[in-house]
């Protein structure tokens, strides 16, 4: 097991490394667009701190929100398993001259001290991980009623798991959506912890999403697929994406 777990971070650390010098998932740029709601929600919850806050980003990749976060006079630490990442995210900083604590850092193997960060985030990075590994050391560090939030792939959709087989070159190979069975897991762990979920039925414009008229529309399904979730509780599973707000 531990020779396995070795080698699914040394293929995790490769990937990033590569993707981040050429990275291939920017001819998905105008599909991503599509998700602007549930990212705006996203970076709403995650810029709600006060001035002085402890405040950690698991995973930056090379699109940190750190810097909005920082205007807030929030003391930030930012963490990569990939040096490409960290590089790149140090070199971005360097000309916005913000003031972080970047580091290249396994998510698994967090080496903070206890009660560390009073806000802990990160965007597509949980599925990336040993789960149970990663939210034990999230618990860990966050300071008691702290917070901790994350932007999410899941995985029971069926129309999304056949893009995800059609496009392997875009993802690790051991890379895992989020399932019931993850979130229960997380629920488990800190209970108090909140569900949003984004585009079930709405998913379908993607398709059309360089159409402006589709913009519109686009909205209209958002607001219905909203009032089905809460009607029928079974569907949110086949969303495309959840948001996990958690309270320590």
């Amino acid at each position: 097991m531990l020779n396995n777990t070795k080698d699914k971070k040394e293929r995790e650390i490769q990937f990033h490394d590569k993707r981040y010098e050429d990275d291939q998932r920017k001819v998905l740029a105008p599909v991503y667009s599509f998700a602007e709601e549930s990212k705006t929600f996203f970076e709403h919850i995650v810029t709600n701190i006060g001035s002085g806050d402890s405040v950690l980003e698991l995973g930056c990749g090379t699109n940190t929100i750190s810097k909005k976060i920082y205007e807030k006079g929030a003391n930030v630490t930012i963490i990569d398993i990939s040096e490409k990442a960290i590089e790149i995210t140090k070199q971005d900083l360097l000309l916005t001259k913000m003031d972080a604590n970047c580091l290249v850092m396994d998510a698994e193997n967090l080496t903070f001290r206890d009660n560390s960060f009073d806000m802990i985030y990160g965007s597509g990075i949980l599925h990336h991980l040993s789960l149970a590994d990663a939210i034990y050391e999230i618990k860990r560090v966050l300071t008691p009623g702290g917070k901790a939030v994350f932007y999410e792939p899941l995985g029971h959709n069926f129309f999304i798991n056949v893009f995800r087989k059609l496009t392997p070159n875009f993802r690790s190979v051991d890379e895992h959506p989020l399932l019931k069975s993850d979130l229960t897991l997380i629920k488990n762990i800190f209970p108090n912890t909140t569900l949003h979920y984004f585009y079930l039925f709405s998913l379908f414009t993607i398709l059309f999403v360089k159409f402006p008229f589709m913009k519109g529309f686009s909205s209209f399904l958002i607001h219905i697929d909203k009032l089905l979730n809460r009607i029928f509780p079974f569907l949110k599973k086949y969303n495309w994406i959840t948001i996990i707000e958690i309270r320590a």
